[in-house]
C-alpha cells in the first residue's frame, strides 16, 4: 500500500478477522487508519505427537524454500527485515530524531511487504524469518523505551485519535513517536496472527504487561464511547495481539495471568457492540480455565451466539456474520467446548449438527478443518460420540475424508476416527491387546506422553533413562516406522507396561493428547505423573486422570537431579509389581494424613441409606446414565466403604472406581468421583 494514500474508515460490524492485523500506513501525512479485510489465516492444529510437529516443521521448511523460489522478490523483502533490524538495535538512534526515519522505514520495508503477499503461507514464511533473525526483542525494547521516553499514559482510543487528528492538521505539537509506536504495534498485530513461532517470541518480552495496562486505560475512557469512537485501533491491536498469542499451544497461559489479562478483559464482555463483546470473549476462553470458561460462554450466551451466528454465515455469499468469517465462528466454538460442562449443550444445538456437516461436505478446506477440529472436540464426550457415530451420513463424509490429501486435514479426521471407532476396535480381544498381568515381558516398554512445547526438559529425562538401560517408547525416536501416527501411538499404549504422563496446562489443552490419554485411560495402564509446569493444577479430564495420584514435578523450581532420583526409584523393579506405580514422594507422610483425615472422619451418613435414598444420591448427582451396571447395585454400605478407601487410599479408590464399578469412560469416573468426593463434611 502506497505511502501518503488517503485510508476511510471502516465500521467494526464490517471487519473480517480480529486475528487479521492492521494492515495500514500510519506515516504522519495519513488521516485516518482503515482495516484490510484478508482471507482468514490457515489454523495451525495444536500438535503433540513428536513426529506431526516434527514433519510440520520440516514441512515449513521445505515451503519456505518454495515460496523464495516462486516469489524471488522475497528475498529483497528479508534483506529489508534485517535493515530495519540493525536500526533498531542501534541505542544511539534512539532519539526523537530518528523516529520518523524508523517509522517509515517499518512502514515500507515490513508492512508494506505484509499488505502486498496475501497468501497465508507466504505470510508465515515472513512471520517465521523476522522471529529467526530475533526481530521481537528488540522491536518490542524500542516500543517500552518510546513509552517511558514520551511518557505515554497508554496507547488508548483516545491516543489513536489524537495522533490520526494531529496528522491530519499537519500540527508540529505532537510526538513524532506517536505515529511510531502505532506502527510497531501494528506490526506486532499482524504477524503474530500467522506464526506460532513469532508469537512465541513475543511472549517473551514485557509486551503482555503493557497491553494488559493499555486495556485499564480503555475501559476508564468509557464503553460509551466505543459507539461513536471512529478508530478502535488501541482495542482491537490489543486483544488482537493477546488472542493471537494465547491461541499459541507453546505459550503458557499463566504468562496471561500474571498480568491479570483476564480481569483487564472481562469488563469489555458489557459492551453492548457485539463484534467488541465476541473478540474478548474469544480471547478470554484461550486463557482463563475450563470452569471459567464454561461459567463465562453461559453468563454471556456466548454458546447461543455463536450458534446463531454459524447457521446464518454459511448461508451468505461472504460466509460472515456480525463481522466474522465462518471458519472463526466454529474455531470459537471449538475453543468453548473444550469444557466437558459446554460439549453436550453444544450439542444438542438445532440444525448445528446438520449445518457443520453441510460445511464439512462443501470445498472450502480452512472450514472443513476448523468443523472437524470441533466435531472432534465434541465427541470425548461419550454421549456425544454415540450420536456422531449412529450420524451415517457424517461418518461416510469422514470415512472419505480420510484419505484428503490435505495433510492437516487429513491428520484431525483421523484423530476424530480414532476416537469414534478405533480405539474400541483395538480393544476387542482378535487384536490381542497387552493387558499384562505378572511379571512384564522383556518387549514391553515404558511409554512417554508428553506435549510437544515440553519436549526440551522431557527428552533431557528420556535420555538419561535410555542411558540407564530402561526400555523406553518416545515418538521422536520410535514413530518413524509407523506410516500411520495414530497406529504407532496406539501400538506403543498398548505394548506398555507403565506410560509416563508429562503434564501441564498445554498438555491438558492439547485434542491430540486428550487422544492419546484417553486410550491410557481406557486400556487402566499404569501412570506415571510428571508434572511439567509450576503451580499448574490439573483440571477437567486431566484433573481426574491424574486424580490423587503422587507426582514428580519437573519444573524449574526443583533440583533436576533430586528429581530424577525420585523418578528412578519410581521406575525400579522394585515397584513395577505394586498395584500402582507412583512416586515414592514421602509416602509415609501421605498415608499418615489420610490416616488422619479418616480418623476425623470415620464414615459418612451413607452407611444408613436405603435403597431410596441411595437412589435419591444417583439422581442427585446425575449418575443414571453412567453405562456401569455395578453402580445399580451399589448400597449405602458401599458408598459409605468407598469414601472410607477414598480418605485412606486414593490410589486403591480409583484403581476401584475403574475396576469394581467397571467404569469405562472419564465421563463416567468423573461424575461418580464427584458424587463420593460429595460425601465430605463441609
Amino acid at each position: 500500500m502506497g505511502t501518503g494514500q488517503s485510508l476511510e474508515v471502516v465500521d467494526d460490524n464490517n471487519l473480517s478477522d480480529i486475528n487479521s492485523g492492521y494492515q495500514s500506513d500510519i506515516l504522519a501525512e495519513v488521516p485516518k487508519v482503515k482495516t484490510m479485510a484478508k482471507p482468514a489465516l490457515r489454523s495451525r492444529p495444536s500438535v503433540i505427537i513428536g513426529a506431526v510437529t516434527k514433519e510440520l516443521q520440516d514441512r515449513e521448511k521445505e515451503l519456505e524454500s518454495e515460496i523464495l523460489r516462486n516469489s524471488p522478490g522475497l528475498k529483497k523483502v528479508f534483506n529489508g527485515f534485517q535493515e530495519c533490524l540493525d536500526f533498531v538495535r542501534d541505542i544511539s538512534k534512539r532519539k526523537e530524531k530518528y523516529y520518523e526515519s524508523l517509522e517509515k522505514l517499518l512502514q515500507v520495508k515490513i508492512v508494506e511487504p505484509f499488505s502486498e503477499y496475501s497468501k497465508d503461507e507466504v505470510r508465515m514464511v515472513m512471520a517465521n524469518k523476522l522471529a529467526a533473525i530475533n526481530f521481537i526483542e528488540p522491536l518490542v525494547d524500542y516500543y517500552i523505551y518510546l513509552y517511558d521516553e514520551l511518557e505515554i499514559d497508554g496507547v488508548t482510543n483516545a491516543f489513536v485519535e489524537e495522533t490520526h487528528g494531529a496528522a491530519l492538521d499537519d500540527n508540529d505539537d505532537i510526538e513524532h513517536g506517536f505515529p511510531l509506536i502505532l506502527t510497531i504495534r501494528e506490526i506486532l498485530w499482524n504477524y503474530s496472527d500467522g506464526s506460532h513461532t513469532f508469537s512465541q517470541k513475543i511472549s517473551e518480552t514485557t509486551l503482555f504487561e503493557s497491553l494488559v495496562q493499555d486495556l485499564q486505560k480503555i475501559y476508564q475512557e468509557g464503553l460509551q464511547d466505543f459507539q461513536t469512537c471512529p478508530d478502535l485501533f488501541a482495542f482491537y491491536s490489543s486483544v488482537g495481539i493477546l488472542h493471537n498469542c494465547a491461541r499459541n499451544p507453546d505459550i503458557e497461559k499463566d504468562k496471561f495471568r500474571k498480568v491479570d489479562a483476564p480481569e483487564a478483559l472481562y469488563p469489555f464482555l458489557k459492551c453492548e457492540t457485539v463484534y467488541i463483546k465476541m473478540v474478548t470473549m474469544l480471547a478470554i476462553g484461550n486463557i482463563v480455565t475450563e470452569d471459567e470458561m464454561s461459567k463465562l460462554a453461559h453468563d454471556v450466551h456466548v454458546i447461543d451466539f455463536l450458534h446463531e451466528s454459524i447457521l446464518k454465515a454459511v448461508k451468505t455469499s461472504e460466509r460472515q456474520e456480525h463481522g466474522f468469517h465462518l471458519t472463526e465462528l466454529v474455531d470459537g466454538l471449538a475453543t468453548i467446548a473444550q469444557s466437558d460442562k459446554t460439549k453436550k449443550e453444544i450439542m444438542m444445538k438445532k440444525d448445528l449438527l446438520p449445518t457443520i456437516l453441510t460445511i464439512i461436505e462443501g470445498k472450502n478446506t480452512h472450514e472443513i478443518l476448523a468443523c472437524v477440529k470441533l466435531v472432534w472436540e465434541l465427541s470425548f464426550l461419550s454421549e456425544n460420540k454415540e450420536m456422531l457415530k449412529n450420524d451415517k451420513k457424517l461418518i461416510a463424509t469422514l470415512k472419505t475424508l480420510r484419505n484428503s490429501s490435505d495433510y492437516d486435514l487429513k491428520s484431525a479426521v483421523n484423530s476424530v476416527w480414532f476416537i469414534l471407532f478405533d480405539q474400541d476396535e483395538r480393544k476387542k480381544p482378535d487384536k490381542k491387546v497387552n493387558e499384562v498381568k505378572g511379571p512384564k515381558k522383556k518387549s514391553q516398554h515404558i511409554m512417554i506422553s508428553y506435549c510437544w512445547g515440553d519436549k526440551e526438559n522431557v527428552l533431557r529425562i528420556y535420555e538419561i533413562l535410555n542411558k540407564e538401560g530402561y526400555r523406553l517408547w518416545i515418538d521422536v525416536h520410535n514413530m518413524a516406522q509407523y506410516t500411520n501416527i495414530l497406529d504407532g501411538m496406539a501400538q506403543a499404549i498398548e505394548d506398555a507396561y507403565a506410560v509416563i504422563i508429562c503434564f501441564s496446562e498445554k498438555y491438558k489443552n492439547s485434542q491430540n493428547c486428550r487422544t492419546e490419554a484417553n486410550y491410557v485411560f481406557q486400556l487402566q495402564k499404569k501412570i506415571v505423573p510428571l508434572k511439567m509446569q509450576r503451580g499448574y493444577k490439573p483440571d477437567g479430564w486431566l484433573g481426574i486422570l491424574i486424580g490423587a495420584r503422587l507426582y514428580i514435578e519437573f519444573s524449574p523450581h526443583y533440583d533436576f537431579d533430586t528429581q530424577m532420583g525420585k523418578l528412578r526409584e519410581n521406575l525400579s523393579e522394585e515397584h513395577t509389581n505394586d498395584d500402582e506405580i507412583v512416586a515414592p514422594k514421602t509416602v509415609a507422610t501421605a498415608t499418615a494424613t489420610a490416616t488422619s483425615s479418616v480418623h476425623q472422619i470415620s464414615n459418612s451418613n451413607a452407611v444408613k441409606w436405603t435403597k431410596k435414598e441411595v437412589d435419591e444420591w444417583i439422581k442427585r448427582n446425575k449418575l443414571e446414565h453412567v453405562t456401569s451396571k455395578m453402580l445399580k447395585r451399589v448400597t449405602g454400605e458401599h458408598i459409605d466403604f468407598l469414601y472410607r478407601v477414598m480418605l485412606k487410599s486414593p490410589d486403591t479408590y480409583y484403581r476401584w472406581l475403574e475396576s469394581k464399578l467397571e467404569l469405562k469412560t472419564l465421563d463416567d469416573l468423573m461424575n461418580v468421583d464427584r458424587a463420593i468426593q460429595s460425601l465430605r463434611p463441609n
